[in-house]
């Protein structure tokens, strides 16, 4: 099948080589809608729901007789 009509370098000449700003806009944009966060605010946000979780586990789970405690933590920032 022979399809006729405009190149597509013709129609979209500005999108096929975006300018710097625009680029940049549209990395803004994407991380946006994604509801993208710096590293430092999602490894925090992690930590804290963890802290949450052993806090709701030590709440509820008998200590078994002899069992140590888990006092080591990681950082990850």
């Amino acid at each position: 099948m022979l399809v006729h009509g405009p190149h597509l370098e013709e129609v979209f000449a500005e999108q096929h080589r975006p300018h710097q700003s625009d680029l940049h806009a549209l990395k803004q944009a994407a991380d946006r809608n994604a509801r993208a966060l710096p590293l430092h605010q999602l490894t925090a946000t992690a930590a804290g729901q963890l802290q949450c979780v052993r806090d709701f586990l030590r709440a509820r789970t008998p200590a078994a007789p002899g069992a140590a405690a888990l006092t080591e933590t990681r950082d990850y920032q």
